[in-house]
């Protein structure tokens, strides 16, 4: 079979969606996750080459030069060595990045993208039988009171897990959606984070919207109100018939919800101290502290934080040791990169919300808030997993209309340039 670029960019796809499951971590930051991304990002080269034009190359180079420039101004100002392994891994992302979102725009290759709809489509049921199986194995096996899912933080997988609930409502006709959804979401509590929590209000209403889309007749409306009044029966029952397992309630209305107030106090703490440290200096505000290195820097500069040891005097510690995360994708990205970096990161979202709503796609909209939400209290950036959600959410917004999510796409329909054939 002749090898084409639509083949190279799916399968590099592929490799992201299967490896942002894997963040087991290796050594220090580098995941079992890096490695496919580093797989993917071989793939897809020869679709930079074909694809990319001046301004994608000058964006580049914008982008490695104003880090490494932030690089040698801390290492002046703060006596700060930047973390090269960080400045690796959010350039692969931002190429990527660029990569697909100059596919969306482009009419000329529309070809792939239902291809790679019908990829995420192909994974939600292999992806929901290797979670269930993770699961049952810390639990049953290793007795554990819950799971993260082979994540260093449970939140991490909370997002997974949210994002498989709400994209299978979308990419799977059957009423089996309901079911497989259901099991997305107890795995998520199971996880105990309070982010399962914060999506909950949002997967309710986008249960809602399908329950009411598509009825032909009353018979119909009926049937799958019983159906799915059922399965949600059942799951109600298991969550009270265990609930040494799905504590995470408890988090939000108990005592235990008071210590972790404080945790958000602390996580409050972090994003007003990397405010801070942007308007430290012109340097900082310009070009960020990069990437990774908000705790380092902070620890060498003025900044008085000492009233965090009460708060969380473990998180304060980590801060001297350069460990310490802002616990906010937003904020994080505001504080670390060039500021002209944060201003593209907001157009993207704001185009994201835009045209998904624009579009009428309201169960991707209420994942897209909900993501939003969860991710201005906790870092998700430094994970490959925000980038596999990022590039779909880009697909299906900036690209795919809605009867496409719904219909097959396994049979796009073909596009051609003005010579009459595909490049893809």
């Amino acid at each position: 079979m002749k090898i084409k670029f639509k083949h190279l960019l799916v399968f590099s796809i592929l490799l992201i969606n299967v490896g942002l499951l894997f963040g087991y971590k290796l050594q220090g930051r580098f995941a079992v996750s890096n490695v496919f991304q580093i797989l993917s990002f071989i793939f897809m080269i020869p679709v930079f080459l074909k694809t990319f034009k001046l301004k994608h190359y000058i964006q580049i180079i914008a982008f490695v030069a104003t880090i490494l420039g932030a690089s040698w101004l801390m290492s002046i100002i703060y006596d700060y060595t930047f973390k090269v392994e960080n400045f690796v891994f959010f350039l692969i992302c931002f190429i990527q990045l660029i990569c697909i979102y100059s596919l969306a725009n482009s009419e000329e290759n529309e070809s792939i993208l239902p291809l790679v709809i019908k990829v995420q489509k192909t994974l939600i049921i292999p992806v929901c039988l290797y979670l269930l199986f993770y699961a049952a194995n810390d639990v049953f096996k290793l007795g554990l009171p819950n799971s993260s899912f082979g994540f260093d933080d449970k939140s991490h997988a909370v997002i997974i897990l949210q994002f498989y609930a709400f994209i299978t409502f979308s990419l799977i006709k059957s009423n089996m959606k309901y079911i497989i959804s259901l099991i997305f979401l107890g795995l998520s509590l199971l996880t105990i984070s309070r982010l399962a929590v914060i999506f909950l209000p949002f997967y309710i209403i986008a249960l809602i919207i399908n329950l009411s889309k598509n009825n032909k007749n009353f018979l119909q409306v009926y049937f799958k109100f019983i159906f799915v009044s059922t399965v949600l029966s059942l799951g109600i029952i298991f969550l009270i018939k265990n609930q040494d397992y799905f504590k995470v309630f408890e988090r939000v209305n108990s005592v235990q919800s008071i210590e972790d107030s404080d945790s958000t106090l602390a996580h409050i703490q972090l994003i007003k101290y990397g405010v801070l440290l942007k308007f430290d200096n012109l340097a900082n505000f310009l070009l960020g502290v990069t990437p990774g290195g908000f705790a380092p820097v902070l620890a060498k500069s003025d900044i008085n934080f000492s009233s965090f040891f009460v708060i969380d005097p473990a998180a304060y510690r980590a801060i001297y040791l350069g460990i310490a995360p802002m616990h906010s994708t937003h904020f994080s990205i505001f504080t670390e990169f060039p500021i002209y970096i944060f201003v593209i990161y907001l157009v993207l979202l704001y185009k994201i919300a835009k045209n998904l709503l624009k579009k009428k796609l309201w169960v991707e909209s209420l994942f897209f808030f909900g993501f939003l939400i969860s991710t201005t209290f906790y870092s998700t950036h430094n994970e490959l997993l925000f980038y596999g959600i990022l590039i779909y959410l880009i697909i299906v917004s900036i690209y795919m209309q809605h009867k496409e999510l719904t219909s097959h796409p396994a049979h796009p329909k073909r596009c051609s340039t003005s010579s009459g054939r595909s490049w893809m």
